[in-house]
C-alpha cells in the first residue's frame, strides 16, 4: 500500500494527481479513480481526497460529472513542469521539507512540481541530476549536498545547468550562474549571543551545523561575539556536528556543569532533553537555551525553545517565484545570492 508522508498530505497527492495528468498517464476525458480508492491506496481520509479533487478540479485540471465521478479536463491549459532536487525531502521536521511545502503553495496553476530525492554525495547527485535532466523540465530548484564538492564534481554540475533556468537552496555550487535563497545564520548567532548577554550568559557552548556554508557563518560570528561582548571561550565549547549523537551527548555532557548557555539545532536538543534534564539545572536561570531552525522540534522541547528561525517561507516563495520569472522570460537581471536575516523567537529557555 502507497502511504504519503508529507507534511502537507493534501498537498503532496494534488502534485501526484497534476504530474499523472500532465505527463499523459490519465489523457483528457479519462476517469480518475474514485475518492475511496484514492483514500485507500494512499491511506488518506475521505475528506482529504475530496479537497485534493477540488484543487484539480479549482486549476481547471478535472471536471466532476455528478453521480459518475471525476474526470481529467479537455480544456485544461498547457502546465509546465519543475524539477527539484532535495536531500531527504521526505523526512518530517526538517528545513528542507518545510522550504518545498512553501514553494508548493506559491507555485502557479500552470505549473507542477517533479521531485527526486538525492543523497550527500556528489556522485549520486549528479546522477539524479542527470535523470532529472532527461525529463526536460523548464527549470530547476536545487538544494545540492551539504558537504563541498570537489572541483570536477562542480565542473559537472555546471556542464549539467549550463543556460538552464536555476535557483538554488540554502547553499551553492561556486562558479555556477544560479540563483541562490538562503540564510544568514551568522546573523542568527550573532542575535542569540547578544540575547544571551543581556540574560549575563558568560560560558556558551555551541554545537555546530553540518553543513559547510552555515558551519563557516557560525565558527565566524562566534569568533566575532566571544571578542565584542568578552565572552569566556574556550576550544571545547565549539563542538563539531557528528552523525553520531551518542558522541555529541557525551562532549555536551562534559562540559554542561560549566557552561551557562547553549545554541544548538533544535533536533538535536530534543535528544539531549534528557541529559539537560538530569543535570539538576534551573532553565533559563542557570541553562539558557536557543535552538537553530525553530522547526516543530522547538515547542516539543520542554519548555519550548527559544530559537533561530530559519525563513523557510521567504526562501520557498522567493525561489519559485524568481525561478518562474527566469523561464517565462520576464527577468533579465543578473544572478544574485541573498542571505535572509533569520528572526531570533524568544520563548521560555
Amino acid at each position: 500500500m502507497k502511504k504519503i508522508v508529507s507534511i502537507s498530505k493534501a498537498r503532496q497527492l494534488y502534485e501526484m494527481l497534476k504530474e499523472e495528468i500532465v505527463s499523459g498517464k490519465y489523457a483528457s476525458g479519462d476517469k480518475l479513480p474514485s475518492i475511496r480508492d484514492l483514500a485507500e491506496q494512499y491511506s488518506l481520509s475521505k475528506n482529504t481526497v475530496n479537497t485534493v479533487v477540488a484543487m484539480l478540479v479549482n486549476d481547471g485540471l478535472a471536471v466532476i460529472h455528478e453521480g459518475n465521478g471525476t474526470y481529467v479536463s479537455s480544456a485544461r491549459q498547457q502546465v509546465k513542469m519543475i524539477g527539484v532536487l532535495l536531500f531527504d525531502f521526505r523526512q518530517n521536521m526538517r528545513v528542507d521539507t518545510d522550504i518545498l511545502q512553501h514553494i508548493q503553495l506559491n507555485l502557479p496553476r500552470n505549473y507542477y512540481l517533479s521531485l527526486m530525492d538525492t543523497s550527500n554525495r556528489y556522485d549520486v547527485f549528479c546522477e539524479a541530476l542527470e535523470r532529472m535532466i532527461a525529463m526536460k523540465p523548464e527549470g530547476f530548484l536545487i538544494l545540492p549536498p551539504r558537504v563541498r564538492p570537489t572541483e570536477q564534481e562542480a565542473q559537472r554540475i555546471r556542464e549539467l545547468l549550463a543556460e538552464r533556468p536555476t535557483v538554488m537552496l540554502n547553499r551553492t555550487i561556486d562558479g555556477l550562474e544560479a540563483d541562490m535563497y538562503s540564510m544568514n545564520l551568522g546573523r542568527g548567532i550573532e542575535k542569540a549571543f547578544e540575547y544571551l548577554a543581556m540574560s549575563g550568559k558568560q560560558r556558551t557552548a555551541i554545537v555546530l551545523h553540518d553543513d559547510y556554508k552555515f558551519k563557516t557563518e557560525e565558527i565566524e560570528a562566534y569568533n566575532r561575539c566571544c571578542q565584542k561582548l568578552g565572552i569566556h571561550t574556550c576550544p571545547k565549547y565549539a563542538i563539531e556536528w557528528r552523525s553520531d549523537m551518542d558522541d555529541v551527548a557525551s562532549r555536551i555532557g562534559a562540559i554542561l556543569p560549566e557552561i551557562d548557555s547553549l545554541i544548538c539545532p533544535d533536533e538535536i536538543l530534543l535528544g539531549l532533553q534528557p541529559l539537560i534534564h538530569a543535570s539538576g539545572k534551573e532553565i533559563p536561570t542557570q541553562l539558557s537555551l536557543i535552538g537553530v531552525n525553530d522547526t516543530v522540534n522547538s515547542r516539543l522541547f520542554s519548555p519550548p525553545l527559544t530559537s533561530i528561525a530559519f525563513p523557510v517561507e521567504r526562501i520557498g516563495r522567493h525561489a519559485v517565484n524568481k525561478l518562474i520569472k527566469r523561464i517565462d522570460g520576464t527577468c533579465d537581471e543578473p544572478v544574485k545570492q541573498i542571505n535572509f536575516e533569520p528572526e531570533l523567537i524568544i520563548r521560555n529557555t
